[in-house]
């Protein structure tokens, strides 16, 4: 078996590889006297088939066969020969098959890089620094009640982070538009779910009061229709209500399966939470800061098979959530 190897670009290679022609032909017949031993065909005993018969009959299928055999075998063991590793499924190309010669295919894939890491002693990496303060811990202590919250209905005006219940009927250019209209819509003030400035127009309301709020689309909207346009909204307030917290007491701690230590004791298991999470996100940071550096130090040629994989496999994982 005859081996050439063409690099063409980069880190695809052309190998071409020449297989003698008795062995296929050698092969072919083998087959095809296996055949004549097991076939069953009317007006023949069995085993007594004339091999023209079955040539006549199985001969070029049989050849197909054995060249896609002899291909993927001579493949393999080119490849070891060569020393080189595939990073994805070869497009193999047969030749022809001319009598007395030689049979030629050539099958081109893209081979994973050699990597050599350059001298990183003198690499600089960041290593990044922190810890949980009383903040942070007034933070999450602060998130967990209002989890826990209910809300109630003010007659007051409304505040930041107050929820309101609002119809709301919107137009450009006097027209009404897609998505535009709603009825009994909870909204946080504050919380920017919605157009900017929106919420904010909406500070002060009272339940049953009717506001006219004036908006621009951002020039990004994911509407194409209404981005970067002026729109009115005409809103009616259904209900104003605030977040009714749960105290922080003994009861409190008790939702989290804390009956000794009261507060300081939950107080305690959030800190050590809040550290391990706050450890395991401190040393992913720190390898990928050492993994970009390393790639930075050191430029190596990704196989766009590898890239294509990645791709297939991210598009699987997206439909199957």
């Amino acid at each position: 078996m005859q081996v050439s190897v063409e690099t063409t670009t980069g880190l695809e290679r052309k190998i071409t590889v020449g297989i003698p022609a008795d062995s296929i032909n050698s092969e072919v017949n083998k087959r095809l006297q296996n055949l004549c031993r097991t076939q069953k065909m009317p007006g023949f005993r069995p085993g007594k088939i004339p091999m023209s018969v079955v040539k006549k009959r199985f001969g070029s299928p049989v050849r197909n066969e054995v060249m896609q055999d002899v291909m993927q075998r001579s493949f393999f063991e080119a490849i070891n020969q060569e020393n080189l590793q595939p990073a994805g499924q070869p497009m193999i190309e047969p030749g022809e098959l001319e009598s007395g010669k030689d049979f030629e295919f050539t099958a081109t894939f893209e081979i994973f890089p050699e990597v050599t890491v350059n001298d990183f002693s003198k690499l600089k990496i960041e290593k990044p620094v922190a810890e949980i303060t009383d903040k942070d811990l007034d933070g999450m202590l602060d998130t967990l009640l209002k989890q826990r919250g209910t809300w109630k209905s003010v007659k007051r005006m409304a505040r930041k982070e107050d929820k309101v219940i609002i119809d709301f009927d919107g137009t450009i250019d006097g027209e009404p538009f897609e998505g535009g209209k709603a009825e009994d819509f909870s909204l946080i003030l504050g919380s920017d779910s919605m157009i900017p400035g929106f919420e904010k127009q909406l500070l002060k309301v009272k339940k049953k009061e009717e506001r006219e709020v004036t908006v621009t689309f951002p020039e990004d909207y994911h509407s194409k229709e209404v981005a970067g346009k002026d729109a009115i909204f005409k809103v009616v307030v259904n209900k104003v209500e605030t977040l009714k917290v749960p105290e922080l007491d003994d009861e409190f701690v008790q939702l989290f399966g804390i009956e000794d230590g009261g507060v300081d004791k939950l107080k305690e298991e959030i800190r050590n939470n809040m550290q391990r999470e706050l450890d395991a996100n401190l040393k992913t940071k720190a390898k990928a800061n050492v993994l970009e550096s390393l790639k930075e130090a050191n430029e190596v040629d990704i196989p766009s098979a590898l890239i294509d994989q990645e791709i297939q496999v991210l598009r699987q994982q997206a439909v199957s959530q």
